[in-house]
């Protein structure tokens, strides 16, 4: 019987039979649990059906779909709205492509770009929170929206929405590269 941190076992499962063999009984924990070693080759094989080849059909279908978003959302680049789809589309396309990265290297590329996937994720949900403070403008405010509410905001808060969110996820990237 082999002593695990259950929190450790997606950690572990990557780990040779060799590391677990030397290493496994070194953990110790609150939720400590009697693991076998042939439970946590079973959790590979999990693994690696999740993470190398499910996860790998989904990035590749999310890029197909992003990129087709964003060649739809070119043809109507005049419109305020369809800008902020297409900030939001490109931060989508970069994650998933980091993401298709991670799942064919095991997460080789994360310990050299710790964050990156984050950043993309968190430019996303800033693009959200900016198409609907838009709507809610156009709502609240209709008169006023067609004066405010222009192609140059609308380029200002992406850019800052994009370097904000850059800028707040490069110390992750300084310091674990």
């Amino acid at each position: 019987m082999v002593y695990v941190n259950v929190s450790d076992l997606p950690y572990l499962v990557m780990q040779s039979d060799v590391y677990l063999d030397s290493c496994i009984a070194d953990i110790c924990g609150d939720t400590r649990r009697n693991v076998t070693l042939s439970e946590l080759k079973k959790l590979n094989v999990i693994y690696f059906w999740m993470q190398g080849l499910l996860m790998t059909v989904v990035c590749v279908v999310g890029i197909i779909t992003n990129i087709l978003n964003i060649m739809t959302l070119i043809r109507c680049f005049k419109l305020i709205l369809y800008k902020i789809f297409l900030g939001m589309a490109f931060a989508d396309l970069c994650h998933m492509v980091s993401l298709l990265i991670y799942s064919t290297t095991w997460g080789a590329y994360t310990y050299q770009l710790p964050g990156f996937e984050t950043s993309f994720t968190t430019i996303s949900n800033w693009c959200s929170v900016l198409l609907v403070s838009f709507k809610l403008f156009g709502v609240m405010l209709p008169l006023k929206a067609r004066i405010y509410l222009n192609s140059k905001r609308t380029h200002i808060a992406l850019a800052a929405v994009y370097i904000s969110s850059l800028a707040i996820h490069s110390p992750s990237w300084i310091l674990h590269s």
